[in-house]
């Protein structure tokens, strides 16, 4: 199932969904900023990561987006679930150990297992749904759920815990690194305008569809993102529990020690790159005068290796599509305070993100 999951020709099957959610979220924009055209995107982009997360995985359209007030309850539904799994789980992990053994004196567990038992049950109900329609007679048929329903001959269990475990980190994860991302282009308006001309130049400037080739031209875009993610990651670093004792900067660290490296500080340390408060795309670009030589492990936002992200091509697609989307109708504008991470579980923006979305001319 990873090596479905983590193949290029898994992602491209999903290129066509994925700019369908960034044009549902796009109309979901345009209805809701107000008069001066400005938006909140932090609840906005949780429902579009969910939306495209359950696209890929469930192979099903929840409609979290939708005008329908059932549909996009059952998407804030689910939504809310796992804010409160991801909340009380992380003050569960460094509470006292005490509540293991007599888990309902505790409120903040008797909350992590009812949004836990609420999540577990909406997914059920949905990949239940989703297999019974898949014919996986049809070659045609390609989208990961299928591949797995073939592996394990429709298994429900194994399906389902694929689907959670996915929900619970890519919901999450890809709807901050698009935060961020928006965040970071609106503020940096230059830099903007640099990608949008790649998007003029490669896909078009009249809301033209986008297609795999396109997004094998597109370095700047590759560029944004990488910048967005080297200063504000989602993820605060990565943990590894060590299979043999070793040495590390000289310290002895023996077998069986949990080590956890901090990705957020090297990536926005002067040691490793220049100007590194700075929004700067063309640190990442070939051949360009501002490209920087910098450690290859100085900024891993998916981790690395063989336990790297499970669904880091499909996240990168999803944000890819979504932005070009986006800067297709809108020139983004951010007059807030700066934003910075809040760390809990995963990072998160600290404050509200109002973005101001103008339609171009």
């Amino acid at each position: 199932a990873q090596r479905d999951i983590m193949s290029a020709k898994s992602v491209r099957y999903y290129i066509k969904d994925m700019e369908e959610v960034a044009v549902d979220l796009r109309n979901v924009i345009e209805v809701q900023k107000d008069a001066q055209s400005y938006a909140n995107i932090n609840h906005l982009l949780k429902l579009w990561s969910l939306e495209a997360t359950a696209t890929i995985f469930l192979a099903k359209r929840l409609h979290c987006l939708s005008d329908e007030l059932k549909q996009s309850a059952m998407g804030n539904e689910m939504a809310d679930a796992l804010d409160t799994v991801m909340e009380e789980g992380i003050r569960l992990m460094f509470m006292p150990p005490m509540w293991r053994y007599v888990p309902n004196l505790f409120p903040s567990y008797r909350r992590f297992d009812k949004a836990y038992q609420a999540m577990h049950n909406m997914t059920m109900i949905h990949i239940k749904s989703a297999i019974q329609q898949l014919d996986l007679e049809d070659p045609a048929e390609q989208s990961v759920l299928a591949k797995l329903a073939r592996r394990t001959e429709k298994d429900l269990a194994l399906c389902s815990i694929l689907a959670f475990d996915t929900f619970g980190t890519a919901f999450h994860t890809t709807s901050i690194t698009a935060t961020f991302l928006f965040y970071h282009l609106a503020a940096n308006k230059g830099k903007q305008q640099i990608l949008y001309n790649e998007i003029c130049d490669v896909v078009g400037a009249d809301d033209e569809s986008i297609i795999e080739t396109h997004l094998n031209h597109m370095p700047y875009l590759i560029a944004c993102l990488h910048e967005s993610q080297r200063m504000l990651p989602a993820a605060l670093g990565t943990g590894r529990t060590t299979q043999v004792d070793m040495v590390l900067s000289g310290y002895q660290i023996p077998k069986g020690s949990f080590v956890f490296r901090i990705g957020q500080v090297t990536s926005n340390s002067s040691d490793y790159f220049r100007s590194p408060d700075k929004f700067l795309p063309e640190r990442w670009l070939r051949d360009c005068p501002s490209k920087e030589t910098v450690h290859p492990f100085s900024s891993l936002p998916f981790s690395h290796g063989p336990r790297s992200c499970i669904g880091k091509r499909f996240a990168q697609v999803e944000l890819y599509c979504l932005i070009i989307k986006m800067l297709q109708k809108y020139e983004l504008e951010y007059n807030g305070e700066p934003v910075d991470v809040e760390t809990e579980f995963i990072s998160k923006p600290n404050r509200d993100v109002t973005i101001k979305f103008l339609n171009r001319q």
